[in-house]
């Protein structure tokens, strides 16, 4: 059977995915202070008192466990660069950027949540949409350990040139350096 050709991870695309990754995750962290601000001048007490006790903690601890998975993706693909073995594996530029700008995106969706439940005294749904974009954002995080996960052991080779006119030559190996055909392919220039 055929192995069939695809398409290598290139690292500007992986840099946009860890931007829209970025902002989809530090930004609420960024915006719950402002919230509470507001909660605060609109006298919602209780959204306020459970924002600092409960929803901006998470939204830290996620945060740092987003930095802590962006820092080991960024020592794979510099390793990848260099041609070394990966740690933990790089997931497919495409679907990061996929799910990187879809959760972006959703930051208004969340926005808007928050600003209708809080003008409309809603306090418990400001916090139930809060806790669910926290809760979310973990699984966001864990989905990307897990696809990390599934690439690890493959040797890939990321490319650098943005605008590349030669054809990949596709070689068979593995990330011990073993040929193996159904294994994994690395694809070099």
């Amino acid at each position: 059977m055929e192995n069939s050709e695809f398409t290598k991870p290139e690292w500007r695309w992986l840099k946009v995915a860890l931007y829209c990754f970025d902002g989809a995750l530090l930004l609420p962290i960024v915006a719950i202070p402002l919230m509470m601000w507001w909660m605060y001048v609109k006298e919602q007490m209780f959204a306020f008192h459970w924002y600092g006790m409960l929803v901006f903690p998470l939204s830290i601890a996620v945060g740092l466990f987003w930095r802590w998975r962006r820092r080991e993706l960024r020592r794979d693909m510099n390793a990848a660069e260099m041609g070394k073995p990966l740690h933990k594996g790089i997931p497919h530029h495409g679907m990061m950027i996929l799910i990187g700008s879809q959760y972006f995106l959703l930051l208004g969706i969340w926005g808007v949540e928050l600003w209708v439940s809080i003008t409309l005294h809603m306090q418990g749904g400001a916090i139930a949409f809060a806790l669910a974009k926290v809760f979310s954002n973990f699984l966001l995080v864990s989905g990307v350990w897990l696809m990390c996960r599934m690439e690890r052991g493959y040797s890939i080779v990321i490319t650098t040139m943005p605008n590349a006119k030669t054809q990949p030559e596709i070689m068979a190996s593995t990330a011990t350096g073993v040929d193996n055909e159904k294994r994994d392919l690395r694809v070099t220039l």
